[in-house]
Parts: structure tokens; sequence; C-alpha cells
């Protein structure tokens, strides 16, 4: 009887504490519950979790959708670059804004080779722009430079010239400059008419006087081309191609329109001064980082000098090859750029204006000798692929 009597109280022992258990767990348990909600939600605010989500997730810096939209430079229609040239206005044709940086500078960069290449310059197969000639002063023009150049007597043929450009000439300024200053008589002390930001059609859209002319100084004064001729007396004019500020304005047709430009240059310097002699200098080419613009580039330079290669046959006027000697490859060699990785690609360093020299010393040879012609063709180049 005493053993059912316990064991009834102790069962009932068990079942109390069993009760109370369960009783003190309850808020326990419903406690852990809210914290594992709260801490999921806490979680989801997380960057791991909202990268699940595209539409809520992050945007990185540099990876906008809005750089994706950017206009490719190469398109013509905008660039990182925008032209500081005024837009293109005439009667005669709708305004056309370049889309192309104009090619300018005006101060003398620091003298420095960029010392990269795309390979080694050498003549294009079936061209040759030393011909085999017997007493010619310069053979080959590997290894000139700047300090290789000495007096010479085939500098007294420029005597009375006028060299005619745009940038690209104001340095060939400078350097020419540098060298009257060691050898007096250089390349006879030739007048040079140029001006940064200058082109065939510039001497035409503007008049000297308007407040944006680009025309060259002359004794001061801004002239154009035609009337410097005619005031300085010269009796022989080089009038580069400069087509580097020229064929970016053109929406299209931009070879065509820059040979006319050219073409009516040439028709005024002779309207004014008929018994002068005009002798053009082919159009320079770009380097390899700047050969990609839609309309600037080396397969359009090189259509354009050969159509105005074949102008000057077809009326007796002599064409320089003063560009392929410089390129390397498709493009013009670094080594020889004093720009060919900032700037606009495309101006010569003192080591390429002394090819300059040389080449011009040979063109005096050769005519004065009676054995100069003008190049057979140009070679063909293109723009970056």
């Amino acid at each position: 009887m005493k053993l059912r009597i316990f064991t009834v109280i102790l069962t009932v022992l068990v079942v109390s504490m069993t009760l109370v258990s369960c009783i003190v767990a309850l808020p326990m348990n419903e406690s852990s519950s809210d914290s594992e909600k709260s801490g999921q939600t806490s979680d989801s605010s997380s960057p791991a979790e909202l990268s699940k989500d595209p539409a809520s997730a992050p945007v990185e810096s540099g990876t906008s959708s809005i750089s994706e939209q950017s206009p490719d430079p190469v398109s013509g229609d905008v660039t990182g670059e925008e032209s500081s040239m005024p837009p293109v206005e005439e009667s005669s044709e709708p305004a056309e804004e370049s889309s192309e940086p104009p090619v300018h500078e005006s101060s003398e960069p620091a003298e420095e080779s960029s010392g990269s290449s795309h390979g080694s310059t050498s003549q294009p197969e079936e061209y040759k722009y030393i011909p085999d000639v017997p007493g010619l002063p310069y053979k080959s023009y590997a290894g000139v430079t700047k300090s290789s150049i000495k007096a010479s007597e085939y500098d007294a043929y420029f005597k009375d010239s006028m060299f005619i450009g745009l940038s690209v000439l104001v340095h060939f300024k400078l350097y020419t400059d540098s060298m009257q200053a060691k050898y007096p008589g250089f390349l006879g002390n030739a007048i040079i008419f140029a001006r940064s930001n200058f082109s065939a059609y510039n001497n035409f859209r503007y008049k000297p006087t308007d407040e944006d002319s680009v025309h060259p100084l002359y004794n001061g004064e801004k002239m154009t081309c035609e009337d410097a001729v005619k005031v300085s007396g010269v009796k022989t004019v080089y009038l580069t191609v400069m087509a580097l500020n020229e064929l970016g304005i053109y929406k299209d047709d931009c070879v065509k329109k820059t040979f006319d430009s050219t073409v009516k240059l040439i028709k005024a310097i002779k309207a004014k001064s008929p018994s002068v002699r005009i002798v053009i200098l082919s159009n320079t080419y770009m380097v390899y980082d700047f050969n990609n613009y839609k309309n600037l580039n080396n397969g359009n330079i090189s259509a354009l000098n050969n159509m105005v290669l074949d102008y000057c046959n077809k009326n007796g006027m002599d064409f320089v090859d003063v560009s392929t000697m410089l390129m390397d490859g498709n493009v013009l060699a670094d080594k020889y750029c004093r720009d060919a990785h900032s700037g606009s690609g495309c101006h010569l360093n003192n080591d390429g204006f002394a090819i300059w020299t040389c080449v011009l010393r040979n063109y005096a040879y050769l005519k004065q000798n009676g054995l100069y012609k003008n190049p057979p063709f140009m070679p063909t180049y293109t723009k970056n692929k």
C-alpha cells in the first residue's frame, strides 16, 4: 500500500515538473524564433543578398550603362576631343562642324623621341623615294638626325622661296631658325608662311581682318597666301597639302572637297603671281595611336596625296614626296613624331625635319641637273583596322 502511494506521488511530481518545464520553455522558444527572424531581416540588406536582385544591385564605379551608349569616337558624330575649330560656314554649302580634333600647335614641345616603333621604316615595294642617280647628295636617309645635318651647297637653291603650311610648318620654322643660327643661309633662308589651324579652306573662309582669322603673318600683318606671295616677291612657293586641318571638317566627300580647296589655293596664288613656280609637298601622315578617325586617317591622306599628284602631273607642276620615307609600315613612325602618344599624333620632330632637309637637297640637285621626275604614285595606306 505504501509503495503504491509513493509511486502515485512520484508520478504526480514528475508530471508537475514536466508541466512547469513546458511553461517556462515556451517564451524562450518564441524569443529564439523572433531573434532568428530579426537576424534574417538584417542579413537581407547585405550586398550578397542584394546582388541576387538585378534591379536593386549596387552600381559599381565606371560600369554605368550610360558609358555603353557613348558614341564611338571613330564615328565622327561626337568625340571626347571636340574640335576647337570654328564651325564651317559658307553660303554655297550647309555648315559642317568638325567632329575631329584640329591639328594645331604653336609652341615648341620638349624634343624627345618616343623610342617606340611598329616596325622599321623601309621603301614600299615597287616604290623608290630615293632615285638611283649618280651624284645625289643623299643615297640613304638611314641614321639621319638633326645633329648630322650640316651646311650644303644645295641650300642656295631655296633662296627667294616661301614655304606655306599649317602647324607642321610652324615647327619646321623653329627647326630652320635653329639651323640658321649655326649655318647662315640654311635652306636659302626661305620664308615660312605658316600658322596653327590654317588650311587652304580657311585661307578663303576668312578675311585677314576678321576677328576669327587664322591667316599667317607676313611682316607682322595677317595676309592670304596669294597676297603674301605677291608682296614678298618670291620666285618659288613650296605649298604643303594641308589636309590635317581640313579632312575632318566635312560630313562627306572629305578627300574631294579638300582637293578642291587645294586647287583653288593654287589657282589663287597663280592669279596674283603668274610667274611664280609652285611646288607641292605631300601631306604627312598620322601615327598609329591617332590613325583611327572617320575622316582624318592615313587612308584618306594617301588618297588625297595621289589625287594632288595626278593634278600636278596634268598641269606640269612638281610634287615632292616628303612623307613616305617617314613611314613605319602603315603609319607615321613614332620616332619622327613629337606627339606620338598625346596631342595630335602628326607633328614632326627635329629628326623628321632633318630628313625633310635631305629630301629637299636631293630635289635641288635633281632640278639643277634636269633629272627630277614626280613620283609614279604615292603608296596607299589605310585607317587602323
